[in-house]
């Protein structure tokens, strides 16, 4: 406004300050806001990592925990000692995967053993199923090269 009246001086817009009612806009805040710490608008917040839930002392010293393995170890106990009365005697063991497999390879190799299966026809396409040899033994004769096979009597 200064400019369009044609201030040119300090002097002169000193003079022009005097005579002209003008206002200035409000300012803002200097600066940012101040920060909002959450613990100041919720009381129970609490910083850091979460921890693992605090030991139960009255359940420790109360020796709780001591009754339960203690009644633990007194039913291991006695049911060990009804399985000894039993008048079978028998215990089953129970056998590791590995152990199972050994048992069972060591019984078919002994059933294979016992009662070997047929031998197997060797493969011939069936087209030369029905031919018969073009050479027979008594025809090539005698050669010095052919092994010996003895004949049964």
């Amino acid at each position: 406004a200064a400019v369009v009246d044609g201030v040119a001086s300090a002097t002169q817009l000193a003079d022009w300050r005097t005579t002209r009612d003008f206002r200035l806009d409000p300012k803002g805040s200097q600066g940012a806001l101040p920060k909002v710490i959450p613990s100041d608008v919720i009381p129970a917040f609490a910083y850091g990592k979460k921890a693992r839930p605090s030991t139960p002392i009255q359940s420790v010293i109360g020796g709780h925990y001591a009754r339960e393995q203690e009644e633990v170890l007194a039913s291991i106990y006695q049911r060990h000692a009804e399985e000894k009365e039993m008048p079978s005697g028998k215990r089953a063991i129970k056998l590791t995967l590995a152990a199972r497999k050994t048992i069972m390879s060591a019984k078919s190799n002994r059933a294979m053993a016992e009662s070997p299966p047929e031998p197997r026809e060797l493969f011939k396409m069936s087209k030369f199923k029905n031919v018969r040899s073009a050479l027979a033994p008594e025809m090539l004769g005698r050669s010095a090269s052919a092994p010996f096979f003895a004949t049964a009597r």
